[in-house]
């Protein structure tokens, strides 16, 4: 990183990861921002730092999360503490909970918005979303994909971490990041939760996304029964290039997409393993809105 034009409180900021000085990789922030990124950075703890003692690491082994996706995630014993340093935010609406934090960076290694994934089972509150800058693409990982290999796009950041080269488009619209997405990689395959086979909702939004051309991932029988990529890993014990080679072989696009999708048309009557049905109202989560200063924001619960 480099400082230039402080008089427009602006700083230049440069990612080449060969080391070469080019101007294409310059672009300028708010000298602010920065500063909130590094504060916000500071008051996090990296989860692969603590051990079974801590509830956060314990909670995050419980769901087989990868050991070098461990780097990707914070524990913060008090999320008031962050959400504090981000003046938008009316900090008397924020719950004081602890939890994983997950942060959302930009292609420029940027802190975008974090997640709050609450660890509390008695709570009714799972996921808590706050922006760090107006704007926030809520894209989980988009820095380090790369632009050879097909980029998975899944729901959750969670089940992002068990394949390769994926990223998450977390919150309520996916179409809108696809983008983004494809600005860098233009091989986008779409990986919806399982419940597309059950909730009108995503199935719509499904074949959407195949009308506009992308592929996308509709499961064998094998996963009948488990909501997500997560759930399927803890029961059978996969690895991430076993996930990976089995989406592979699970990806359709265009009209092969549509047969495949109408051949399979059910009952809702899917046994969900763990009684955890997916609530077929939604989509992953019920959204409420969390004031902010003159402005409304998503509150992902």
């Amino acid at each position: 990183y480099f400082t230039e034009n402080k008089n427009d409180n602006k700083v230049l900021i440069k990612k080449n990861k060969s080391g070469s000085e080019s101007i294409n990789n310059l672009i300028q922030v708010d000298a602010t921002v920065l500063i909130r990124n590094t504060r916000i950075m500071k008051l996090l703890t990296p989860l692969h730092i603590l051990d079974e003692t801590n509830a956060g690491y314990s909670y995050i082994k419980s769901r087989l999360i990868p050991e070098n996706k461990m780097s990707k995630l914070y524990y913060t014993n008090n999320i008031r503490d962050i959400v504090k340093h981000i003046p938008s935010y009316n900090i008397d609406s924020v719950p004081e909970i602890a939890g994983i934090v997950i942060p959302y960076f930009d292609t420029m290694g940027i802190l975008q918005c974090f997640q709050l994934r609450n660890i509390d089972n008695t709570s009714k509150m799972r996921y808590l979303t706050y922006d760090v800058i107006d704007g926030a693409d809520h894209i989980f990982n988009i820095e380090n994909i790369n632009s050879t290999d097909p980029v998975y796009v899944f729901e959750g950041a969670f089940d992002s971490m068990f394949c390769h080269n994926a990223v998450a488009a977390s919150g309520a619209s996916i179409i809108q990041k696809l983008g983004k997405i494809s600005a860098i990689n233009k091989n986008v395959v779409i990986v919806f939760d399982n419940d597309y086979k059950t909730n009108v909702e995503i199935n719509k939004l499904l074949i959407d996304v195949i009308d506009q051309g992308y592929s996308v991932v509709l499961y064998g029988s094998e996963m009948d029964g488990y909501k997500d990529i997560n759930q399927y890993v803890k029961d059978k014990n996969k690895t991430v290039n076993e996930i990976t080679e089995y989406l592979q072989k699970c990806t359709y696009s265009d009209l092969n997409a549509r047969m495949f999708l109408a051949s399979q048309k059910r009952e809702s009557g899917i046994k969900w393993v763990n009684n955890s049905k997916p609530n077929t109202q939604v989509q992953k989560s019920n959204f409420n809105t969390l004031t902010r200063q003159g402005k409304k924001s998503i509150f992902k619960m």
